[in-house]
């Protein structure tokens, strides 16, 4: 029997014989279902799921091994690129041992590598794909729900004119409405056929993300199942755009001299006049309606990923600062600054207004929130929390605090120290201790040393730079449980001139900047150097990000609008674009 399956034993509450209805993932104890045992576990510092939830998020870490349809008595731990299929041990040996023929890894390798592949895929498809075809989709809604208004403008401008007609002119003008009432139902015909083009690909992406999802939640299906290619829809179609047909009363010269060319006047597209049909006429009509003006609108690849250039969007000058330490973006179009010698806290626009300044003693490191909140740790060993006042949250640390950010569920990500150890430490809004990562899953080393700056990324994992010798990006998933280490040094190879001044230094690099966007690109810079590196969630290191007008990056963040916002050297802040999207 599963050992995980439900049973009737006692609640861990009131000690009553029940059913396990709920479990608390922070206590880790089984509760039943009565509101005395389930309400103290709900408020903050607590997490009460249904017991049935834990047993399946449990599970999800789990990888299962079909057996060989070949030999029964193994399971297929292995992978042919070459013939693209799962085998076992003895496969391996009997048919797929010839290295030059078949290249065969462990299967959980070929998972890791499609499930990066679809995450990425997807991370695309929901950033860069899906709102390209969004906005165009918004367009030609908001086109042809003003369409009829726009008619209806080409058609006053035509009843005014035909007031001064008399009764021999009216043919004329039914035969222009008639047209006019073609071209508008033709525009519509064709903005309609647009339109449920595009809608179809944007059904069709949206159902490739939700399967790419799917894959991504189970991960044995990737050791056999293809991962298909999104080339198709980064190349966004061909778009033809309309004209609204014009209107406009002619002159005498302008009508003899179509007479005189052509022996006919035109007044709409399907409607006109030869020279003896206008002799014969009391008075002669001098206007013309044209037709739809289309101009193609050639397809184009939807760009992905990083700009080749760095785009720098403005410079702001940091007055009255003596050194910008650490800086935090919550917002659209303002951040937050930390200058530990000035004692202060400032709030500047992206326009270098100063919106808000607040003197601070033994400042340390910033986080933000968009309600105006504002963490920070102190040298005497606090957390405090800046709104209108300034209230403690976590006091008297046993450890020195350093680094912190907020997660996307309002929690407190805070690096810690302790002589030679250090520790991320996860705290509620309120100070409560949530979470301590210090080891890694079954191993007693620890995992940091000098851990300076944490983020949580966007698929939850844990990003902290640790200064120690030498210096590394750690990055531990949310459970604690490492995933990969970064050493800045071991990528900057002579390629890497090409991109700042400078010759390299012999010393150890040191991180003192740090930042992730919505793709989870990593953004890191090191002391004394004029670059930044960025590295994928993964661990791939993906480009240096490097500008003349980017000297030493102090701090690191991102805004909303996934701009990045750097403190240099220079006391200034720059604010560039360097992805596509």
């Amino acid at each position: 029997m599963d050992r995980d399956a439900q049973d009737f034993v006692n609640c861990e509450a009131c000690r009553n014989p029940a059913e396990y209805w709920y479990y608390c993932n922070a206590c880790h104890r089984k509760l039943c279902q009565r509101n005395d045992c389930l309400n103290p576990h709900r408020g903050e510092g607590h997490n009460v799921v249904r017991f049935e939830s834990r047993i399946r998020q449990n599970k999800q870490e789990e990888l299962f091994y079909e057996l060989c349809h070949i030999h029964p008595d193994r399971i297929l731990n292995s992978f042919c690129k070459s013939c693209n299929q799962s085998v076992c041990d003895r496969c391996v040996l009997l048919k797929h041992r010839d290295m030059k023929q078949h290249v065969v890894i462990a299967v959980d390798e070929i998972i890791a590598e499609r499930r990066q592949l679809v995450d990425k895929n997807t991370e695309i498809l929901r950033h860069n794909v899906l709102p390209r075809y969004v906005q165009e989709i918004h367009e030609l809604k908001e086109e042809i729900s003003n369409l009829e208004g726009a008619y209806d403008v080409k058609r006053n401008i035509i009843q005014k004119v035909y007031q001064s007609w008399q009764d021999e002119l009216k043919t004329i003008v039914d035969q222009i409405l008639a047209d006019l009432k073609y071209l508008e139902e033709l525009h519509l015909k064709r903005l309609n056929v647009q339109q449920e083009s595009l809608q179809k690909t944007l059904v069709q992406i949206e159902d490739f993300v939700e399967a790419n999802e799917e894959l991504l939640q189970s991960p044995s299906p990737l050791a056999v199942k293809e991962v298909r290619s999104i080339d198709d829809y980064l190349e966004f179609p061909e778009i033809t755009k309309f004209s609204l047909p014009t209107f406009s009363v002619g002159t005498l010269p302008a009508l003899r001299d179509a007479l005189n060319r052509k022996k006919t006047i035109i007044y709409s597209p399907r409607y006109s006049l030869s020279k003896e049909e206008l002799y014969g006429k009391s008075c002669i009509v001098m206007a013309e309606l044209s037709g739809l003006k289309e101009e193609i609108q050639k397809g184009e690849k939807i760009p992905t990923g990083l700009k080749t250039e760095l785009n720098l969007f403005t410079a702001i000058e940091a007055d009255n600062h003596y050194k910008i330490d650490d800086i935090c973006c919550p917002f659209i179009d303002a951040a937050w600054l930390c200058d530990r010698t000035a004692a202060k806290i400032s709030k500047i626009s992206e326009s270098g207004k100063l919106i808000e300044e607040n003197e601070m003693e033994n400042l340390g490191y910033i986080a933000g929130q968009a309600t105006d909140q504002i963490f920070y740790t102190s040298e005497d060993k606090k957390l405090l929390k800046l709104t209108k006042n300034v209230s403690q949250v976590v006091s008297n640390f046993e450890w020195v605090p350093f680094g912190l950010s907020v997660t996307m569920a309002k929690d407190i990500l805070v690096c810690e120290r302790i002589e030679t150890r250090g520790r991320v430490v996860k705290y509620s809004s309120k100070g409560h201790q949530l979470k301590i990562i210090e080891r890694c899953q079954g191993d007693p080393e620890h995992i940091f040393r000098m851990p300076e700056r944490v983020i949580e990324n966007s698929n939850g994992d844990v990003c902290v730079t640790d200064n120690c010798i030498p210096a590394s990006l750690v990055v531990v998933n949310s459970l604690g449980k490492f995933q990969f280490r970064y050493t800045p040094d071991e990528n900057e190879t002579d390629s890497s001139t090409t991109w700042f001044f400078g010759r390299r230094e012999s010393t150890p690099s040191s991180f003192n900047g740090l930042a992730s966007d919505k793709f989870g690109n990593i953004l890191i810079s090191v002391k004394e150097k004029n670059f930044i590196h960025v590295l994928d969630k993964w661990g791939s290191f993906l480009k240096f990000l490097s500008s003349k007008q980017i000297m030493n990056p102090n701090a690191l963040a991102i805004d909303n609008l996934q701009r990045l916002w750097i403190a240099d050297g220079e006391n200034q802040i720059k604010i560039v674009v360097y992805l596509n999207c």
